[in-house]
């Protein structure tokens, strides 16, 4: 999405999401990932898409997307008080495999099968420990192993914090992955209905 919370068209860059790395045959590692029409995979929602390092529209079992590792990232800033008692609770989707979820550079133990349908998230996942003051990182491992499309998409469910605002948002607000959160009796909840993708 943007940053008003809008579901940005296909083709477009992210400005949240950075490709790491990708297989040889792909394009864009180290930049920003690119939106992909849901296609085959299903409706998008109001507050997320589907990224991978093309737009995707071009391949199919005669052009696959290449076979191998696509690793994505996105970053957010916490004060001291927030990285204390921080607490993300996600969902997402890939296709194909979720490899490792990573925060800070050590694995969440979270991964994921290619689910039996395009439409299906994954099972949340809650996230309650691991984050820093400062920038915190958070990276998804995305295998593809099947000869057609790959791609992956977030969705942040809640977030919440014991500390106040800040760490490089608007006052009140907490920053994640390019989008604000507010704090509303020590929780955060989305500002604007952004989301993480």
């Amino acid at each position: 999405v943007d940053d008003n919370g809008t579901v940005l068209p296909g083709g477009s860059s992210d400005p949240h999401y950075t490709l790491v790395s990708v297989p040889a045959g792909a394009t864009g590692a180290g930049g920003p990932a690119v939106v992909t029409p849901a296609g085959a995979w299903g409706h998008v929602s109001a507050v997320s898409g589907y990224i991978s390092y093309d737009d995707q529209t071009t391949h199919t079992d005669a052009n696959p997307a290449p076979l191998g590792i696509y690793t994505y990232r996105t970053t957010f800033q916490l004060t001291a008080a927030q990285a204390a008692s921080a607490q993300i609770t996600l969902r997402w989707f890939t296709d194909d495999n979720l490899n490792d979820m990573l925060l800070n550079g050590a694995s969440l133990g979270i991964q994921s099968i290619f689910p039996p349908t395009f439409d299906n998230f994954f099972a949340p996942a809650t996230i309650s420990s691991g984050f820093v003051e400062g920038l915190n990182t958070l990276v998804f491992v995305v295998s593809n192993v099947n000869p057609t499309l790959t791609g992956l998409r977030v969705e942040i469910i809640s977030a919440s914090s014991g500390g106040g605002g800040g760490g490089g948002a608007t006052p009140g607000r907490v920053a994640f992955g390019g989008h604000e959160y507010e704090l509303v009796d020590d929780q955060l909840t989305w500002a604007n209905a952004k989301s993480a993708a």
